[in-house]
């Protein structure tokens, strides 16, 4: 007899859900349009229906918005976008906006969402591990870096059966190391990504996708730890155009590009970007000041900035990203100061423990042999500069430092998360 093709449906919704699930939007289309043409007109049947959402959240996550957006509205039309935790029928819109970069739109369906979750006893299964991780990007927004990492750690605990290089752990563990960056931590970041990136390998590895979602997380953070290199190699695997256009725009300014920065980033259309993406759109108006070749144009990208953050709950990520805090106070409307002020008085003092100067591209990488004990000569055969080279870079780290020798560097440098910590064992 003839199969059922009801049956085949089911077949292909799961095939497409489990692709969805391993971050390959673009096969998990396939088995959606193959699950249709075997049954046209009907949707998925319990408990396949209960996954669905895998299919638009991933795509989001690894960047693919078309999928997303497609998906998205196909599921709300026949009653699907339910599969968020019981008593909180919101949720996946609100996962859904954090993913696009209006937090603001989200936060209230999130908090409601956290307090069913909360009322639960316990919180597991992908679809309140992306509820949590929604939670946390809002709380790191809201500059509560103290919440936003509790709600990360939470949110990799409730998808602890899965995978490691399924969506919802990847996402997981790529929002908890860029909370990590914007404590003032990135190289605790880049070891986080490091290690998600082997505990996939164990497994099957990572999709083009997935892998893209960890890099755009490693090349800030990476930045931010003053490692062009380190940063450029990253931005090879960011397979989104806009993300892309962002991640080299990052590397050149590191370089001190800032012509290359600002071609970059004319391959991003910021201005669309803003009405889609509003997070993406942000990243980009913020790197745009720092490359500005006048005052006026920076000041210009950063009121479009404030503007932007301030609509759609963004301000962690524009205080953490903009080149001069002090300024943003005054290029944007009259509603930003109450809104800005508070995030920006949590930046000063946060900054206020690290040092009076930031060390040179050549210093990090003379603060980074340190703890390898190497002597002189052999920091000097290893950097390919003379010896008195590399004296002279010492002395200044321990100047900007405020140390006076080599061990008291490296202590120093760990309380800074200017070198990793201490290897256990």
């Amino acid at each position: 007899s003839a199969p059922d093709p009801t049956v085949a449906a089911d077949a292909g919704w799961l095939t497409a859900e489990c692709l969805a699930l391993l971050g390959d939007s673009a096969s998990a289309g396939h088995a959606l349009r193959a699950a249709r043409r075997c049954a046209p007109g009907t949707v998925p049947r319990p408990p396949v229906a209960a996954l669905w959402a895998e299919i638009p959240l991933g795509a989001a996550i690894v960047g693919d918005w078309d999928t997303a957006d497609a998906q998205w509205r196909w599921g709300r039309e026949r009653g699907l976008a339910r599969g968020t935790p019981p008593g909180c029928r919101s949720g996946l819109q609100a996962v859904v906006d954090v993913l696009r970069g209006d937090v603001a739109a989200a936060a209230p369906a999130l908090h409601s969402c956290l307090q069913a979750i909360d009322g639960a006893g316990h919180a597991s299964g992908s679809a309140a591990s992306h509820v949590l991780r929604a939670a946390a990007v809002e709380a790191a927004e809201r500059g509560d870096l103290a919440a936003a990492d509790a709600l990360a750690a939470r949110a990799r605990r409730a998808c602890a059966g899965f995978d490691a290089n399924t969506t919802p752990v990847v996402a997981a563990d790529a929002v908890a190391a860029d909370i990590a960056r914007r404590a003032g931590r990135p190289l605790h970041a880049l070891q986080a990504v490091g290690a998600a990136v082997r505990r996939a390998e164990v497994t099957d590895g990572l999709s083009p996708g997935l892998r893209s979602c960890l890099a755009e997380v490693e090349v800030a953070s990476a930045c931010a730890a003053a490692d062009a290199t380190a940063a450029a190699r990253a931005a090879r695997h960011v397979s989104d155009p806009a993300g892309r256009a962002v991640a080299d725009a990052r590397v050149s300014l590191q370089r001190g590009d800032r012509r290359g920065a600002r071609a970059a980033l004319e391959r991003a259309d910021l201005g669309a970007l803003a009405g889609r993406l509003p997070a993406r759109a942000l990243q980009g108006l913020v790197l745009q000041a720092a490359a500005a070749d006048t005052r006026a144009r920076a000041d210009r990208a950063l009121a479009n900035a404030v503007d932007l953050a301030t609509e759609h709950g963004l301000v962690g990520s524009l205080v953490a990203g903009a080149p001069d805090v002090d300024r943003l106070l005054s290029v944007g409307g009259p509603g930003a100061p109450p809104v800005l002020a508070p995030a920006v008085d949590r930046l000063r003092r946060s900054r206020a423990h690290r040092p009076l100067e930031p060390l040179s591209t050549r210093e990090h990488q003379v603060l980074r042999l340190l703890p390898t004990e190497l002597s002189n000569p052999e920091l000097a055969a290893e950097l390919c500069v003379s010896v008195n080279t590399v004296k002279t870079h010492l002395k200044t780290i321990y100047r900007k430092l405020g140390v006076s020798g080599r061990s008291g560097a490296v202590h120093r440098a760990r309380a800074l998360d200017l070198l990793p910590p201490r290897p256990i064992g």
